[in-house]
């Protein structure tokens, strides 16, 4: 059960390499920043420090549009909550920019070998914020209430969508939809690897669920999971788990809600990409959940399922309210770093920095 599925989506389509690096969730902020940043393939890392509003975003991004002019590869990371900001890039796949402050704190694991420390701090007024101590306690403190009452509707949501795949599993035709899984990867080619990459599409922040089309515009065939009472979910496990064994190595992007239920699945070794929808649309390929679900089953527990569901849509209309909050105390706390920084100097600092990395 996807948070796209009765909410407002906001299409973020964009040519860009674009992922988000963590979700808010059922169990809060979840973040991926160790598997994406933290990984052996990166050879070099720089971590941003600094307030709200003091340009780590913009900074990353004018690093990350450079590269990318010069022809090099540039994966861009966004928030998950504020999805029009930048947690991190990745250039040529080994050398990374990411945002090192809360809730995704981070530290230098091999100072100066590996990693590097950018300090944007350096450029603010301290004795003009010390100006705006009161205001930015109160809406740091407005924030983390907003964020703390969000997390507590989606943890809500969440229960109640655990309590529903326990609802429908009974009704699941596991041995059909198994035996239709193994034929599905019998076509799928292999790279003897088996690993799995972490490729988040989905956040649900300040501005609602937004969806990024990043896997899906890379694919050569799309397949769509059409979903029936929440059934989609245990074929996309079985799907990744069965990928697994035959060493096919897959990119997935994981439920907001539920960060353990893959949303979409992209085989690189073979272009085919599978998704989760209501309904397909256009000329893909369709998987259609009924014919692994006992429809009497369903019958029986049709009611129950759709109150349930309602209720689950409610909770998150409450987090995203909650998030819709937290967003705006952020913003107020931007402008107030904003006018504090000598964003002349920081410029001055980027320029150089880039010559670093050319």
């Amino acid at each position: 059960m996807n948070v796209n599925g009765n909410m407002t989506d906001i299409s973020c389509i964009r040519k860009e390499k674009a992922y988000f690096a963590a979700v808010n969730g059922k169990d809060g902020f979840v973040s991926f920043f160790d598997k994406i940043f933290f990984c052996e393939p990166i050879k070099r890392r720089y971590i941003i420090k600094g307030g709200p509003g003091t340009g780590k975003s913009s900074f990353m991004r004018r690093v990350a549009l450079h590269a990318q002019k010069a022809g090099r590869d540039v994966e861009y990371y966004y928030c998950s909550s504020d999805t029009s900001s930048l947690d991190g890039v990745i250039i040529d796949g080994s050398i990374a920019l990411l945002d090192g402050t809360a809730p995704h704190s981070c530290d230098t694991v091999l100072p100066g070998v590996r990693d590097g420390l950018i300090d944007l701090g350096r450029y603010w007024d301290a004795s003009a914020l010390e100006k705006h101590e009161d205001a930015v306690r109160s809406l740091g403190a407005s924030k983390s209430a907003a964020y703390a009452n969000a997390y507590g509707y989606l943890g809500a949501a969440g229960r109640v969508e655990q309590t529903l795949k326990g609802v429908i599993l009974p009704c699941v035709k596991t041995d059909k939809m198994r035996a239709a899984v193994r034929r599905i990867c019998d076509k799928i080619q292999s790279d003897g690897k088996g690993e799995v990459r972490v490729c988040q599409t989905d956040a649900f922040g300040i501005r609602g669920a937004v969806h990024l089309d990043t896997l899906k515009d890379m694919a050569t065939v799309c397949h769509t999971v059409e979903d029936h009472y929440g059934s989609a979910d245990l074929l996309m496990r079985e799907l990744l788990r069965r990928a697994g064994e035959l060493g096919i190595s897959a990119w997935v992007s994981y439920d907001t809600v539920d960060p353990s239920s893959p949303r979409e699945i992209y085989f690189p070794c073979s272009g085919d990409y599978f998704c989760v929808r209501d309904e397909a649309d256009g000329e893909e390929d369709r998987i259609n959940m009924k014919r692994f679900v006992d429809t009497a089953g369903i019958a029986s527990v049709r009611g129950a399922y759709r109150t349930a569901r309602q209720a689950y849509r409610t909770l998150l209309e409450l987090a995203a309210h909650e998030l819709s909050f937290a967003g705006k105390a952020h913003a107020d706390m931007e402008k107030i770093y904003v006018s504090c920084m000598d964003f002349d100097a920081e410029q001055k600092y980027c320029t150089e920095f880039l010559k670093s990395i050319s």
